[in-house]
């Protein structure tokens, strides 16, 4: 009987760690949700030196999908180091499935790790509604993991649910940049553009259109045809939960989440 998929593990070969900054962890994220798309991947998570993945794919596909990370990564992150591949473990059944989906977004509290280090390089922003770089991975989850809900994954990682917020403002080029998955703000690429246009969104008008040319970096021309453009709602929504999410401040095996809890937004 042909197996649901396989738990996919790398490491280098020396364990150290693979991404030390949070420019290379969202370079992490970067990479495994761009090749992960193409595997059916449902869950993926960085913890300091190893990398896991779950993808609902055959064995040949999981060798695949791992040998592109590690091409991928060995070149973006210029490591002078040989990754290591795990076999690739088959997932047996449902119940199977469903541990190894857990076991890989909850991580961080085995290794005792900070949950905002480790977030970034996992898709539990993409299923929360937090990004949108990863968003594939929570159809995926619905369709292979239908009984996971968001207050499952919420109760995993100790967390409250999150709302939205629109400031302060001192937050809100950190919240962008965590919610487009980008380094910089800098530059004129349609991510850069776009990630622009939803900060222009949520200031509104409480702030002058000479502050906000000031604090995006812009002249105020710029200014002007960004606000001609459309803004992404959902990028939006997504800086918006990012502002009203802490995860740094959750102290660990704290937060209670009602299980009724359904939201627009990411997992139901």
């Amino acid at each position: 009987m042909p197996h649901l998929g396989h738990h996919i593990r790398i490491r280098l070969q020396d364990d150290r760690v693979i991404a030390p900054t949070v420019a290379q962890r969202r370079m992490v994220a970067r990479v495994v949700l761009h090749h992960g798309f193409r595997y059916n991947l449902v869950a993926m998570a960085l913890a300091d030196s190893h990398l896991h993945m779950e993808a609902m794919c055959d064995r040949i596909a999981a060798g695949r999908f791992a040998h592109g990370i590690e091409a991928s990564l060995k070149q973006r992150l210029r490591l002078a180091v040989r990754f290591i591949q795990y076999e690739p473990e088959p997932i047996r059944n449902h119940r199977h499935l469903w541990n190894t989906f857990k076991y890989i977004l909850t991580q961080h509290k085995r290794h005792g790790l900070r949950a905002d280090l480790v977030f970034e390089a996992s898709n539990v922003p993409d299923l929360l509604g937090l990004r949108l770089q990863g968003r594939y991975t929570l159809e995926n989850v619905r369709r292979y993991l239908p009984r996971v809900r968001r207050a499952d994954l919420l109760q995993w990682l100790n967390m409250t649910e999150i709302e939205p917020a629109d400031g302060p403002t001192e937050r809100l080029e950190a919240a962008t940049l965590a919610a487009s998955c980008l380094d910089t703000l800098q530059g004129s690429t349609q991510a850069v553009v776009t990630a622009r246009r939803a900060m222009v969104e949520i200031l509104g008008s409480r702030v002058s259109s000479r502050e906000v040319a000031k604090l995006l970096g812009v002249a105020p021309r710029t200014l002007r045809r960004l606000r001609r453009r459309h803004a992404d709602p959902d990028l939006v929504m997504a800086i918006r939960l990012q502002l009203g999410f802490q995860p740094s401040l959750i102290p660990s095996g704290t937060g209670t989440v009602d299980s009724a809890i359904s939201r627009d937004v990411g997992m139901v």
